[in-house]
C-alpha cells in the first residue's frame, strides 16, 4: 500500500470515505483477529457487548448503569420558577489569557434533558444526588444576562514556524478587527522600545506573559476573540517551537480551520523533515480542522512578487494533497502582518490603506478577514448540541471564594446552561454551573462549538483541572483504559512493535500507553481493504487497525463526538501518527 515516496491520506487512511468507521465492518475483521477470546490471551479485558443501535433499543449496552437503550431524540428544557440572582466571587486576572468574566449568578439548577448518546456505554460512576428540575429559559435571564449572538462562531487555530510572524499577525489582526484599542497598542509598542524588542510590539498584544516576552517566542495558547460583520471569532494562537508542540496540540483541539504562518523569506528552514511547518499540517489535518488558510506573510520583503509566491506553493501542494488538504480545503492568502496589508477587507475608508499594492494586482482572491468569515465552524452543531453535555477543559482558575471555580474550554457536545447540574470526569465530582461566559458576556446558554468560562460551585479547585470533562451526570461517557484505533502512520526512526512506548495526544491530555496487538494494515486496493492480518510491526506511511493500551489513566470517550475520537501520538520529541478510535474496551 501506499504511494512511492509517500503516503495519500484519503486513499490509504481511508478518512474521506469512513470506510473502516462502522462497528459492522470491524466485526467482520474481529473474527479473523481473534475476537473476544483473542483479547483475552493478549492479556486484556474482554470487550463489551455493543451498545443499543440508533435505529432502536436493546443490545448489550442497555443495562449499563440504568441508562435507557432507547433515549427520546428530542431536547426538553423542565419548566420552574427561578430563584432571585445574587453576586459571586470575583476571579483573579490572569492576563487575558482567559476571557473569563469577573461577574456571575446564581439560580435553580436548570437540567437539559438531551438526547442520549446511542453508542456511549455508562462509565461505572455513582450518582449520589438527585438532579433539581429546571426553569423555563426564559426565566434565566438577569439584566448581566445576554442572548447568544446570532452571529456564527467560528474558532481558528494560529500556527506556524518559529519566527514567520504567527504573533505580530494576530495582534495586528486584533488591533485592525477592533478588539484591542490604540492606547493598548500604543502602550506595548513603548514597551517594546524600551525593551529592546521595537518589532515586537505587535505580538506583545497576542504573547502577554513575560518568559514569552523575553524569549521572544509563544509559550501557551493565548485565546483571543473578535467580531466581524459575518462572524464571531475566537483565535487560539498556538506554540510554534517545538519545545511547546504540547501545547500546540491542546489549541489545536479547539479550532474548526487553521491559519497557518508561512514566513516568505526563511520558508524552507520551516519545511525541511525537522521543521514546524510540515508537524503544524499534521496535526491541523490529523485533530480534524477541515480548512486550512495559509498566510504567506512577508510578502513586502520581496516586493510582493508573484514568483516567491507560485514558489512557496508548488513547494507545498504536493504535501498538502497527500494528507488530504486540496481544492477549497487550502486558500493561500498573501499578507504583510507588520504593515496589514492583505488582513482586512479594504472597502471602508479607514482600511483603503490596508488594500493590496499594484505590485500585488496578480493576486485575485480576498483578504484575510473575507477568508476567514468564509470559514463555516457550524457544520455539526444542531446535531451534536442534541446530545449530552460535554465540556472539554483547557484551563482553571481559582476564585477569591471557597468552593466556586472557573473553568474554561469548549463545548464538544450539548448545551450548557447556568443552574445546572453537572458532572466533573474523571474525578466524579458533581458541581453546578453558576454563569456561562462566551467572549467575557454572560450568556443564558451555549450550545456546541462555543469556547465557554463555566463558573462552577460546589467543587473544590483540586476536583477540576486541564484535560477534565464536564458533562450530563445522567448520561456519563466510557472512561477507556484500552482502545481499537485505525492508526496512520507517518514518519518512524524504527517500526513499531506491539509493545512499543509512545504518548497519545487528546483532550488537552498527554496519556502514556503502548501499542497492544496489532490487527491489520489496511489498504483500499486490497480485499475487504485489509492487506496483511496480524502484522508483526508497523512502516512508515502506513494504515493499519490496532489496540493501544494506556499505562496509568483512562481516557474520557464519547463514541458520538468525532472530535472526541482524534488523537496523535508522539515518541521522542515527534509526531510519528496520527489516530481514530473505534471501539473502547474496558
Amino acid at each position: 500500500m501506499g504511494k512511492k515516496g509517500g503516503w495519500d491520506y484519503d486513499d490509504d487512511y481511508g478518512y474521506e470515505d469512513d470506510e473502516y468507521d462502522d462497528y459492522d465492518e470491524y466485526d467482520e475483521y474481529e473474527d479473523a483477529y481473534g475476537g473476544s477470546k483473542g483479547y483475552k490471551a493478549g492479556g486484556g479485558a474482554k470487550p463489551q457487548p455493543a451498545a443499543p443501535s440508533k435505529k432502536g433499543g436493546g443490545g448489550g449496552g442497555a443495562g449499563q448503569a440504568g441508562q435507557a437503550g432507547q433515549a427520546k431524540q428530542t431536547q426538553q428544557v423542565a419548566k420552574g420558577n427561578a430563584s432571585a440572582a445574587k453576586s459571586t466571587p470575583t476571579v483573579k486576572d490572569k492576563g487575558a489569557k482567559s476571557s473569563a468574566s469577573a461577574s456571575a449568578s446564581a439560580a435553580t439548577p436548570v437540567v437539559v434533558v438531551a438526547k442520549k448518546a446511542a453508542t456511549t456505554a455508562a462509565a461505572p460512576v455513582e450518582v449520589g444526588q438527585e438532579v433539581e428540575e429546571a426553569p423555563s429559559m426564559t426565566s434565566l435571564k438577569p439584566e448581566h444576562m445576554k442572548e447568544p449572538t446570532t452571529k456564527k462562531h467560528v474558532s481558528i487555530v494560529v500556527m506556524g514556524h518559529v519566527d514567520a510572524g504567527k504573533s505580530t499577525l494576530l495582534g495586528h489582526f486584533l488591533y485592525l478587527l477592533g478588539s484591542v484599542n490604540a492606547q493598548l497598542k500604543d502602550k506595548h509598542a513603548r514597551d517594546a522600545d524600551k525593551a529592546g524588542k521595537g518589532s515586537f510590539g505587535l505580538a506583545w498584544l497576542a504573547d502577554e506573559s513575560a518568559e514569552e516576552r523575553e524569549r521572544g517566542v509563544t509559550i501557551d495558547v493565548a485565546v483571543k476573540h473578535a467580531e466581524t460583520k459575518e462572524r464571531l471569532i475566537t483565535f487560539l494562537d498556538c506554540p510554534g517551537h517545538r519545545d511547546f508542540i504540547a501545547n500546540a496540540i491542546d489549541g489545536a483541539l479547539q479550532g474548526d480551520a487553521c491559519v497557518l504562518v508561512i514566513d516568505t523569506i526563511a520558508f524552507e528552514a520551516g519545511f525541511v523533515r525537522d521543521g514546524q511547518t510540515k508537524e503544524h499540517i499534521l496535526l491541523a489535518r490529523s485533530l480534524g480542522l477541515p480548512r486550512l488558510i495559509i498566510a504567506v506573510n512577508k510578502m513586502d520583503a520581496v516586493g510582493w512578487g508573484e514568483e516567491r509566491f507560485e514558489d512557496i506553493k508548488s513547494q507545498l501542494d504536493p504535501f498538502l494533497a497527500r494528507v488530504g488538504y486540496t481544492g477549497d480545503k487550502v486558500v493561500y492568502v498573501p499578507v504583510s502582518a507588520m504593515e496589514g496589508t492583505g488582513m482586512v477587507d479594504a472597502n471602508s475608508e479607514k482600511n483603503k490603506k490596508f488594500a493590496y499594492p499594484a505590485d500585488a494586482s496578480w493576486y485575485k482572491g480576498g483578504s484575510l478577514q473575507s477568508v476567514i468569515d468564509g470559514c463555516e465552524g457550524e457544520a455539526t452543531a444542531d446535531t451534536l448540541s442534541s446530545l449530552p453535555l460535554r465540556v472539554s477543559i483547557a484551563e482553571t482558575f481559582r476564585t477569591m471564594g471557597e468552593g466556586h471555580v472557573f473553568a474554561s474550554g469548549r463545548i464538544e457536545a450539548g448545551v450548557a446552561v447556568p443552574g445546572t447540574t453537572i458532572l466533573v470526569v474523571p474525578q466524579n465530582k458533581k458541581a453546578v454551573v453558576r454563569s456561562v461566559d462566551v467572549a467575557g458576556t454572560p450568556v443564558t446558554h451555549a450550545r456546541s462549538g462555543a469556547s465557554v468560562d463555566l463558573l462552577l460551585g460546589g467543587i473544590d479547585y483540586s476536583d477540576i483541572g486541564h484535560g477534565c470533562f464536564v458533562v450530563d451526570p445522567r448520561h456519563p461517557p466510557t472512561l477507556a483504559m484500552r482502545i481499537v484505533c485505525k492508526l496512520l502512520i507517518f514518519e518512524c526512526d524504527a517500526p513499531l512493535l506491539s509493545g512499543t512506548p509512545v504518548t497519545l495526544h487528546s483532550q488537552y491530555r498527554s496519556f502514556p500507553c503502548h501499542l497492544g496487538r496489532l490487527l491489520a494494515v489496511l489498504s483500499k486496493k486490497a480485499k475487504r481493504g485489509v492487506g496483511v492480518m496480524r502484522p508483526k510491526l508497523l512502516k512508515n506511511n502506513s494504515a493499519c487497525l490496532t489496540e493501544i493500551v494506556l499505562n496509568d489513566r483512562p481516557i474520557v470517550m464519547d463514541m458520538d463526538v468525532p472530535r472526541l475520537r482524534k488523537f496523535v501520538l508522539r515518541k521522542d520529541g515527534r509526531t510519528i501518527a496520527a489516530g481514530e478510535v473505534l471501539k473502547t474496551l474496558v
